[in-house]
């Protein structure tokens, strides 16, 4: 079932990229900054899948917005006592936007990656700046928000071993 997902979101993926109009994707906004090295420029390829991977983020910041409190209450709740039938697939949805996000925001960053082999290995992160330039920076601690939502699947399907 797995490997049927993965196969459904390339072939997604595939044709959202092919729908992209090269003329009308904005370029990112921020500039170059203090400590950033540059590594190159975005061929129109990866300008295209930029655009999925740009409008999947801003897609899912926005349900996240919208869905977080939700989320948090059916935690709360799960607590004390099950979740209705409702409640689980309103999270199993988000946790699959999730997945979906990641799964393109991979997708992407491997194509840069592999176009800019100086990046193999780098310990820097990699940005986007205006003009499609590709840099490295260091990286910002984050908080790993897949285990969050791994130790949330863990707790709503009773147990870690049921994952």
């Amino acid at each position: 079932m797995l490997v049927d997902v993965r196969k459904q979101f390339e072939i997604e993926l595939v044709r959202m990229i092919e729908m992209v109009i090269p003329e009308l994707i904005p370029e990112p906004e921020d500039e170059v900054k203090d400590g950033e090295t540059f590594v190159g420029i975005l061929d129109d390829e990866l300008k295209a899948i930029y655009a999925v991977y740009a409008a999947s983020r801003d897609d899912l910041d926005c349900q996240c917005e919208r869905d977080h409190g939700r989320i948090a209450a059916i935690i709360r709740k799960r607590m004390s006592q099950d979740i209705e039938p409702d409640e689980l697939a309103f999270v199993q949805q988000h946790s699959i936007a999730h997945d979906r996000h990641k799964f393109i925001s991979d997708f992407f960053w491997d194509k840069v990656e592999k176009s800019f082999p100086e990046l193999t290995g780098n310990k820097d992160s990699i940005g986007l700046r205006r003009k499609w330039k590709v840099v490295t920076t260091r990286k910002p601690p984050q908080i790993d928000v897949e285990l969050v939502f791994e130790m949330f699947r863990a707790i709503t399907s009773g147990g870690f071993g049921h994952m």
